[in-house]
């Protein structure tokens, strides 16, 4: 029952917080790393561009909105539920 973020190869980190109606950027920026471990920061866009996807760390509100990035789960509960078939279909697509 060994199961842990490495068991799926995967990671879900916060880059922005909401405390007492202001917005904080947060990031991992490790100590001992030489910066090539440096996450996104603060809110986030997934824009495309002529070579592709593209991520925006720090993203204006107007930039938010044309993001790929859409909520799927809020407060508890999923908002938006998709098969497996569907995500991988999608995915698939951006190739």
């Amino acid at each position: 029952q060994y199961v842990t973020r490495d068991t799926f190869g995967f990671a879900m980190k916060a880059t922005w917080v909401e405390i007492d109606g202001k917005g904080i950027d947060i990031f991992k920026q490790p100590a001992t790393d030489d910066g090539m471990k440096n996450s996104a920061k603060g809110r986030l866009a997934v824009l495309r561009g002529p070579g592709g996807l593209y991520l925006i760390s720090q993203a204006t509100p107007e930039q938010e909105t044309r993001s790929e990035l859409r909520p799927v789960w809020k407060d508890s509960s999923f908002i938006v539920q998709e098969s497996y078939a569907a995500i991988r279909a999608r995915a698939l697509s951006f190739l």
